[in-house]
C-alpha cells in the first residue's frame, strides 16, 4: 500500500497528477452513496469557524509536525500513512525548511524553538558546499535513511524554500552561518535563470553519470526563485539578487499579459496554485522594489483568483476550496498567499480588502474539515499520531498526511489571527 501511494505522489510527477487522482476519488464518491466496508468514517462536516478553532488547530498542528520530525537527523518526512501507522522512509529538505519556518511563524518575538534549530542543522548538512562544483550552494532534495545518502538532485524550489527559512533564522539570531548559506544558495539560483527570465527547474545526476537539467517551464519554481532572490536583496542589499529578481518579474509580467492571471505551465494546465505563486512572489519583489504596475497586477489577479473559490453552501464537502485544486496542500497554500494579499491590500489603503479575509476564513473551514481530530481519528491504529494532521483529498481509503499541508495551514492560522478585527465566530454555514 505504501509503495502504491509513493508511486502516485512521486515528487517527479507534477502536482496536477495527484489532483487528478483526488478528482477521480470525488467522482467515485459522487457516483455511489455506498462506501466499501473497509473505508474510514465519512468526513464530518464543519459548520462554523471561530478564532478559538484556529488557535486550537495551531496547537494540534505544531504537535503533529513535531511528531514527524526525525529524532536523530532533525529532518522531516513527507508522508505519514495513519491507516497503517507508518512514515515513508526518507527525509526531505524542502519540507524540513517549511516545517522550521512554520514553527518560527508561531513563535512570538525573536526566539527560535529547539525543533527549528535541529531542522536548520539538517538543512545546512544538505547544502552542497564543495569548492568548484557547479552545484555549489544548492540544497539536495532528499536524504535516504536506508542508505544514509543524499540524493544527487538539486531542485530550485528546494533551495529557495531553504533560503526563506535561513533568512528568518538570521534575522532572529544574527548567526553568520545562516546568512552565508542563504547567500551561497542564492548565488546558485542565479546560475539557473535562463535568458528569457524563467528558470531551469532542477539539475540531477543520471545513472550514466551525466548531469541533466529540467527543461519544462514551471510557474511554481519561477515564483519560488523570485521570492528567494527578492528576500535576499531585501535582507542583504546585494544588487545581484535584485537583478535576478527583475528578470523573473519581467518574465511573469509578460506571461500574465499573454495568458491572463489564471496560468499554467509546462507541467500543468491553468490552476490556482500556479496563479497564487505569481501573486506571492510579486509581493516579495514589490517589497524589495516597489512598482505601481506590479501593485496593480497583484490586486487585480488576486481578485480574479477569488472567483475560482467554491462558495456554494449547499455543498459543504467542497465549500471553501478552489476549483482545479483538490488537496489540502493546495488549499492551504492558496489561503497562505491570500493572507499576504490581505495584508498587502490593507497596507495599500485599498477598499474591499475584507473579501480576501472572507475567502481565507472559508478556506480554513474546508481545512478544518480535512484535519484529523480526536473524534475523527478514533478509527486509526494510532490516533494520537494523526491528530492535527491535514489529510489529502476526499479519497475513501488511505487519507494520508503530507507535511506541507500542515505547514501551510499553520502559516494561514498564525498569519490571519493578528489581522482579524474580531474574536469569536467568524463563519457559520449551519443549515437553517
Amino acid at each position: 500500500m505504501v509503495a502504491l501511494f509513493l508511486l502516485l505522489v512521486s515528487c517527479n510527477a507534477p502536482q496536477a497528477d495527484q489532483n487528478a487522482v483526488d478528482a477521480a476519488d470525488e467522482l467515485k464518491m459522487d457516483a455511489s452513496q455506498e462506501a466499501p466496508d473497509n473505508s474510514p468514517p465519512r468526513i464530518p462536516r464543519v459548520y462554523s469557524v471561530s478564532t478559538d478553532d484556529i488557535r486550537n488547530s495551531m496547537e494540534y498542528g505544531v504537535s503533529y509536525l513535531r511528531g514527524v520530525q526525525h529524532p536523530e537527523h532533525g529532518g522531516m518526512h513527507k508522508y505519514y500513512y495513519p491507516t497503517i501507522d507508518e512514515l515513508e522512509p526518507n527525509l526531505y529538505t524542502v519540507y524540513t525548511a517549511s516545517f522550521a519556518l512554520a514553527l518560527l511563524n508561531q513563535q512570538e518575538g525573536n526566539g527560535v524553538p529547539i525543533d527549528a534549530t535541529r531542522a536548520a542543522d539538517f538543512l545546512l548538512k544538505m547544502q552542497n558546499t564543495e569548492e568548484g562544483d557547479l552545484r555549489r550552494g544548492a540544497f539536495a532534495y532528499m536524504y535516504a535513511l536506508e542508505t544514509e545518502e543524499k540524493e544527487e538532485r538539486y531542485v530550485v524550489g528546494t533551495t529557495s524554500k531553504a533560503i526563506y527559512t535561513l533568512i528568518e533564522l538570521h534575522e532572529r539570531t544574527s548567526e553568520d552561518r545562516y546568512l552565508q548559506a542563504a547567500e551561497l544558495g542564492g548565488d546558485w539560483l542565479l546560475t539557473m535563470i535562463l535568458p528569457a527570465g524563467n528558470v531551469k527547474s532542477y539539475t540531477r545526476l543520471n545513472e550514466d553519470g551525466r548531469w541533466v537539467s529540467g527543461s519544462s517551464d514551471s510557474t511554481l519554481y519561477n515564483g519560488q526563485v523570485l521570492s528567494a532572490l527578492s528576500r535576499l536583496y531585501s535582507h542583504t542589499g546585494q544588487e545581484r539578487y535584485l537583478e535576478g529578481a527583475r528578470k523573473i518579474t519581467s518574465y511573469f509580467l509578460q506571461k500574465v499579459d499573454r495568458e491572463g492571471c489564471y496560468v499554467g505551465d509546462g507541467y500543468r494546465d491553468p490552476n490556482p496554485i500556479s496563479s497564487a505563486w505569481i501573486l506571492y512572489s510579486l509581493i516579495d519583489f514589490n517589497t524589495a522594489q516597489p512598482d505601481p504596475s506590479v501593485e496593480y497586477l497583484i490586486l487585480n489577479c488576486a481578485r480574479e483568483l477569488l472567483d475560482k473559490q467554491l462558495t456554494d453552501t449547499s455543498d459543504l464537502r467542497r465549500y471553501g476550496r478552489w476549483s482545479d485544486s483538490f488537496s489540502t496542500s493546495g488549499t492551504s497554500w492558496i489561503a497562505e498567499v491570500l493572507v499576504e494579499v490581505y495584508e498587502f491590500c490593507e497596507e495599500q489603503g485599498e477598499r474591499d480588502c475584507n473579501e480576501f479575509r472572507d475567502a481565507i476564513v472559508r478556506a480554513i473551514r474546508w481545512l478544518l474539515q480535512h484535519t484529523y481530530s480526536d473524534a475523527y481519528a478514533a478509527h486509526l491504529p494510532n490516533p494520537s499520531s494523526a491528530i492535527g494532521g491535514l489529510f489529502w483529498g476526499p479519497g475513501l481509503l488511505d487519507r494520508y498526511i503530507r507535511t506541507d499541508s500542515v505547514s501551510h495551514a499553520l502559516n494561514v492560522y498564525s498569519g490571519i489571527l493578528p489581522l482579524l478585527q474580531q474574536d469569536g465566530v467568524l463563519l457559520d454555514v449551519t443549515p437553517r
